[in-house]
């Protein structure tokens, strides 16, 4: 690799090229169109936060329990084989 590069065909024309920047229209219409995402994510959000947001909460949770339980019956089956209960 050289560092003398000021020589180099590719990296002139490369120089050469517009910036690349989005039209100015483009640009707010990409941005109106992202707050009306998020205004529809924020309004879905909130007509869940009823019997919709608890489900999930409760089912979570029974997971989380039942994940518990097989650990311990599990640490206290592996007890019973190794003798010590």
């Amino acid at each position: 690799m050289t560092t003398h590069d000021d020589g180099d065909p590719i990296l002139r024309l490369l120089s050469r090229l517009p910036r690349v920047a989005p039209p100015e229209a483009s640009d707010q219409r990409v941005r109106s169109r992202c707050y009306a995402a998020l205004a529809a994510s924020h309004t879905a959000l909130e007509s869940q936060r009823g019997f919709a947001g608890i489900a999930p909460r409760i089912i979570n949770a029974a997971l989380a329990l039942t994940g518990f339980i097989y650990a311990v019956a599990t640490g206290f089956e592996a007890l019973r084989l190794a003798g010590l209960l």
